[in-house]
């Protein structure tokens, strides 16, 4: 069997193996922005079903200017309601959802677009460094990407931040490839690959700018047909998957791209202080302390090995590539007034390019493992089994991520590592242990169980109830649990008072019972409360004043 073949068996693999994870734990609870995704996502699947009337003759129903904008202008009343973000995840969630909602359940096929795409992020890692020269360094950061806890919980959701990021990754690597082969079947690749990214997130606009800065000096020759692939190909794909912009195209793009301009500000807690815009050191800092320690000293020492091979487009390029991709995604969002918040999400796509340069490192580690045993008299011998060295070495530098992932599910996106001292470091610093409303689900076995017949509930912060609500509508909560939240004068009348542990986010009634009550029921991780309800006695009690 030729090299080609094995590498891609393993590759398949790799993604076969990371597809049945993601499945298996698919408990993690829904977050703010799903339930706006998933009735959106039901919205495009009906356009859909009006391609039927194509066949009854009926040739141009479904592309007329107000159809197409009933089912593909996603305008709330107000600016927190809308979705405008390109359709590309929600597209695919419906059709996951009607197509394999019977055989992987209905919950776990609408979050199966994020999940394929991470799989296939994870195989193309192992691909493309590989290729590059190394199947040790493409096996462990396929791995590694797959065991940062906060990167394996986003891949779970349908939210477009991990789409973002294994597409922000597959498009360096076929870039890669296109500028090695200089070929028009790679190119026609990339600019495939790249029009996906459009089509998923704004944040795909920085995918190009390492790219090319890297390919200038790399393999200028090369340079023309990427360029084609990424600003001809790529807006065409962009544009043929969302309709929307079908008609009026030009006010359509100037209406999404004010929307992401003008976007509300949205607070965080930042060392103790509360910020609308973090400073300009928060994604470095982020990042630095929700990554496995492991994968940042192996990124570091990816970045400062020495490199060998091709030094264009082989090793050193990738290392290049991906530092370049790693800085750009991290950068743009330390610039002022860019948005800092929700913990690594917003700049996720950061994270596959981290993931790349650890591989390199340990690829280098593991060469200087297997260099000091065939000295080392007394283990000589297990020198002769190269690949058995690196594939034990290369778990047990895994083993740090594989335990805080298990440790921490289904709470991945509360992670810290052990330079703040984990989750209760991170508190204790005055950092957000949760953010995006995981952990609300968390709440709904304790009121089943020992809610009164009608009670109310409180929510915190109002726009929670809807996501509480649809854990009703789904069956998750009972029916005549009372749902509330946003009216103060309805909080003397609550049983119970729900909330998150997210500072920022809480009001003062919040803030005085999480100094100075005991709550009824709480989401505890590290000692650290994530999620707190408060019953009768305590909200008479903070009333009272």
């Amino acid at each position: 069997m030729s090299r080609w073949k094995v590498d891609v068996g393993i590759a398949v693999g790799l993604g076969g193996l990371t597809l049945l994870l993601l499945l298996a734990t698919n408990g993690i609870g829904l977050t703010y922005d799903e339930p706006v995704y998933a009735a959106v996502s039901l919205r495009h699947w009906g356009w859909f079903q009006t391609l039927g009337g194509i066949f009854r003759g009926d040739l141009m129903t479904s592309f007329r200017t107000e159809v197409l904008d009933r089912y593909w202008h996603n305008a709330g009343p107000t600016q927190a309601d809308r979705d405008m973000h390109p359709p590309l995840v929600k597209v695919l969630s419906a059709w996951t959802l009607h197509g394999l909602g019977p055989v992987v359940g209905e919950w776990s096929a609408v979050r199966l677009p994020a999940m394929l795409l991470t799989a296939l992020a994870v195989a193309g890692v192992y691909l493309w460094l590989t290729a590059a020269g190394s199947r040790a360094a493409g096996g462990f950061a396929a791995l590694a990407l797959l065991t940062m806890p906060r990167f394996f919980g986003h891949a779970h959701l349908l939210a477009l931040d991990a789409p973002m990021a294994a597409l922000a990754l597959l498009t360096a690597a076929l870039f890669w490839q296109a500028m090695r082969a200089n070929s028009w079947g790679w190119t026609g690749a990339l600019g495939i690959g790249y029009g996906l990214a459009l089509a998923t997130k704004i944040n795909a606009l920085l995918i190009p700018w390492p790219l090319f800065l890297w390919g200038w000096f790399a393999r200028r020759k090369a340079l023309l047909k990427c360029a084609l692939a990424c600003f001809i190909l790529a807006p065409v794909v962009f544009w043929a998957l969302w309709p929307w912009l079908w008609y009026e195209p030009l006010a359509h793009l100037r209406d999404y791209f004010s929307y992401h301009l003008q976007h509300y500000p949205i607070g965080v807690l930042y060392f103790g202080r509360e910020y609308t815009y973090a400073p300009w050191h928060y994604p470095l800092v982020m990042t630095a302390l929700t990554t496995p320690v492991v994968v940042l000293l192996l990124a570091a020492v990816g970045v400062g090995r020495k490199g060998q091979g091709e030094k264009k487009v082989g090793r050193v390029g990738a290392v290049a590539l991906s530092g370049l991709c790693l800085l750009v995604h991290l950068g743009a969002f330390m610039l002022p007034g860019t948005p800092k918040y929700n913990g690594v999400r917003l700049f996720l796509p950061a994270l596959p390019f981290l993931a790349v340069l650890a591989g390199w490192g340990f690829d280098w580690v593991s060469q200087r493992v297997r260099d000091w045993l065939a000295k080392v008299e007394s283990v000589r011998h297990i020198a002769h089994w190269p690949a058995k060295v690196t594939v034990l070495l290369g778990l047990l530098l895994l083993l740090p991520g594989i335990v805080s992932t298990a440790q921490v599910h289904p709470y991945e996106l509360s992670y810290y590592n052990a330079l703040i001292g984990g989750v209760r470091g991170a508190a204790r610093a005055g950092l957000e242990p949760t953010y995006w409303g995981d952990t609300y689900q968390s709440s709904l076995s304790f009121f089943n169980w020992h809610a009164p017949p009608g009670a109310v509930i409180y929510v915190h912060p109002p726009g929670v109830v809807s996501m509480l609500r649809f854990y009703q509508g789904a069956g998750a909560l009972r029916s005549d649990l009372r749902l509330t939240g946003g009216d103060r004068a309805q909080l003397a009348q609550a049983d119970y008072l729900v909330f998150h542990n997210r500072w920022g986010e809480l009001d003062a009634p919040c803030r005085w019972l999480l100094r100075n009550a005991r709550p009824a029921f709480a989401v505890m991780v590290d000692d650290v409360p994530l999620l707190l309800v408060y019953d009768r006695a305590d909200l008479r009690r903070y009333l009272r004043g």
